[in-house]
């Protein structure tokens, strides 16, 4: 008995020992692991850094089975630029404020020399047609489209001083040196300006600076624009363009989509119907005013601006109540003046994208002994033109005598470079010389009764008449909350319902709408990315290539894409400055390399894998099928693969009139 418990003593001590020596392994990995992640050391030097470097685990997360040991070689980090103007406004309801001198400030830390080169050239090039477009309209407020703001560049900045944190003392990146990191951007401005900033975070724009003066301006490089690789290119691939056109431009033909819509466009409907309805109150009193004028008596007035006038004691306060009630019709007086038949045969296209902006207006006629004339003011939301919140023109004749005047224009910096509208513009700055004044007489008319203009045709598309897209919206919308707007009241409701179906839409648009085109759409969407990012791991690991970091500037369009090929796609649409990253681990003891991919900085298991770090074996044979070269790719793009896995897409385009409108939305997609 006492032998037997002695042999029991000593397995008990045994497997005891065993097991200590297994969990102290466990837990001294675990607590140096916990220590680095908070760790202020100084940057190793080159040696130590070639020795062992800790990997990060988030808090919570259960350390995986495999090997332990492992050192850092290289990060790949794909990122969205940060938050900037929309792309796109919705139509229907008042324009959010977006003004440069407030929302696109400079961000003193992100300030160094830098340069735009091709990554073909290795010389500068010049932004793309694509920036170009956006920057020849402005926003309400004079901001221009898609522009990265104060507050987008402070997101990147972060971004960078998390990858500092992160990737510095394991990498051994201390300082700037062009042979350990290099940028790659789309050559759009906002994707430039956030790899700068980025850069900056994770440097210090002082070491940046240093480098500058001392060798050359910090190179950032710009893909082939025939062959992108950061950002499904719509433009030089037509399967590509045929997809995203369908999705974006005809989501109708998607189920659920048209019902959505119409419900949405009718609430907004009903909305303007109310105060249409208002104003309809208004008018009435107004016009059976009118019928009994003779019966009034008019006296002499002075109004605010401190000029004489007919004042009528009844009608005036009649046309003010009015005139509030249209202020909460949004583009009210822009609807009316697009459909009067006069105007109209004056007025341009871009007059009325002037007078889009026009929020109210007053007409004051007056008659005298020696004078006569008309006074006409018009009250302007904040707008991309000029600073002048309000203009008024005065026109009076007195026998053969012609006299105007008017208050003078202060043009916006940004639009004195522009080509101004003429029609409105010249009428208004220009002396009168004739008494047939057709366009200051016509707006008088307008004024007394707006109503009876809305039942006529319109020279040009009405801005209200627009389709809701639920793209366009969700881009307006999340620039506007970035910026510290409120969500439009008039949306609030479908708040939920905007962002699930764009954030489809999209993800139709960048992977295609079926399982038989999912393939092939992915692979045109991110493959090219995806192909560059292998490659560069493989000379890495080859020793052709000395890179520790590689940055990818690119658009929300480019991650969805990315993420669907690494099979973690969420379903929720990547916000601004989110980034995915492919970390290059080397075990210390063998030749053998790993993987690990995190998303928002959160450890992702792709296409099923069970663990967090995936033998580099492993994880191209998990994404070999969506790799794609360059020759190979032309070839799909300029194929009717279409018409044998996806005849529906095509279809839409068959019967399709190509308006201006049209036009527009293709040439400045959604997802950039």
């Amino acid at each position: 008995m006492h032998k037997f418990a002695s042999h029991t003593s000593i397995l008990a001590i045994g497997s005891g020992t065993f097991l200590y020596c297994y969990h102290q392994k466990r837990k001294l990995f675990k607590t140096v692991v916990a220590d680095v992640s908070k760790s202020n050391a100084p940057c190793p030097s080159k040696e130590e850094s070639e020795s062992y470097v800790n990997i990060p685990v988030l808090p919570g997360e259960e350390i995986p089975e495999g090997p332990l040991l492992l050192s850092l070689c290289q990060v790949q980090v794909t990122f969205r630029h940060g938050a900037r103007t929309p792309l796109h406004v919705i139509p229907k309801i008042e324009e959010a404020e977006f003004d440069p001198q407030f929302i696109s400030r400079e961000h003193q830390s992100t300030v160094f020399p830098y340069q735009r080169v091709s990554s073909v050239t290795n010389k500068p090039i010049g932004w793309s047609n694509y920036e170009k477009k956006l920057t020849s309209k402005l926003l309400r407020g004079g901001a221009c489209y898609g522009a990265l703001t104060s507050y987008g560049k402070d997101q990147m900045y972060q971004l960078g001083r998390t990858l500092r944190a992160c990737y510095r003392d394991k990498l051994a990146l201390c300082n700037y040196n062009p042979q350990d990191v290099i940028v790659k951007s789309s050559n759009i401005k906002r994707t430039v300006e956030s790899a700068a900033c980025v850069l900056a975070g994770l440097y210090t724009k002082n070491q940046l600076q240093l480098f500058a003066e001392r060798n050359e301006p910090v190179k950032i490089f710009i893909p082939n624009e025939h062959y992108n690789i950061l950002v499904p290119d719509t433009t030089n691939c037509e399967v590509l363009r045929k997809v995203n056109h369908s999705a974006l431009l005809h989501p109708d033909f998607i189920p659920g989509m048209k019902e959505d819509r119409l419900k949405v466009e009718k609430h907004l409907a009903q909305i303007r119907q109310n105060h249409l309805e208002c104003v309809e109150q208004v008018q009435a009193k107004i016009n059976r005013h009118f019928e009994f004028e003779n019966s009034l008596e008019r006296t002499s007035e002075m109004n605010q601006f401190n000029q004489s006038y007919e004042h009528d004691p009844v009608l005036y306060p009649l046309f003010q109540e009015r005139n509030y009630a249209i202020l909460k019709i949004n583009q009210f007086w822009y609807s009316v003046m697009l459909r009067h038949p006069i105007l109209n045969e004056f007025f341009k296209e871009e007059d009325y994208n002037v007078l889009a902006y026009l929020r109210g207006m007053e007409a004051e006629e007056f008659q005298g002994k020696f004078a006569s004339g008309y006074r006409i003011h018009f009250y302007f939301d904040s707008n991309p033109y000029f600073y002048n919140k309000h203009l008024c023109k005065e026109v009076s004749y007195s026998g053969e005598t012609i006299s105007a005047k008017n208050i003078s224009i202060v043009w916006k910096p940004q639009a004195e470079t522009k080509e101004q509208p003429s029609c409105f513009f010249d009428w208004y700055t220009q002396r009168t010389t004739d008494k047939k004044d057709d366009i200051g007489f016509a707006l008088c008319d307008i004024y007394i009764n707006p109503l009876v203009n809305l039942e006529l045709p319109a020279k040009y598309r009405d801005r209200g008449d627009l389709p809701l897209n639920f793209v366009f919206c969700k881009d307006d919308i999340t620039s506007r909350l970035a910026q510290g707007w409120k969500h439009p009241a008039e949306l609030q409701m479908y708040q939920k319902m905007i962002q699930n179906n764009a954030t489809k839409l999209l993800y139709y648009a960048m992977t295609g709408q079926h399982d038989l085109e999912r393939l092939t759409v992915t692979r045109l969407s991110a493959g090219p990315l995806l192909t560059e990012m292998v490659n560069s791991a493989e000379q890495f690991i080859s020793g052709k290539s000395q890179y520790k970091m590689c940055l990818y500037s690119s658009h929300d369009s480019t991650l969805i894409a990315l993420l669907e090929v690494l099979g973690i796609w969420d379903g929720n649409w990547p916000p601004f400055a989110s980034d995915v990253r492919l970390e290059l681990h080397k075990e210390l003891d063998r030749d053998q390399f790993y993987v690990r991919i995190l998303y928002k900085g959160k450890v992702q298991r792709i296409r099923g894998q069970k663990e967090d770090f995936i033998h580099w074996t492993a994880f191209k044979r998990a994404i070999s099928e969506y790799m794609i070269k360059e020759e190979e790719y032309a070839q799909i793009c300029a194929s009717n693969i279409l018409e044998k896995i996806a005849k529906d897409i095509l279809k839409h385009e068959e019967k399709e009139v190509v308006t201006k409108e049209l036009q527009e939305q293709e040439a400045t997609p959604a997802g950039m």
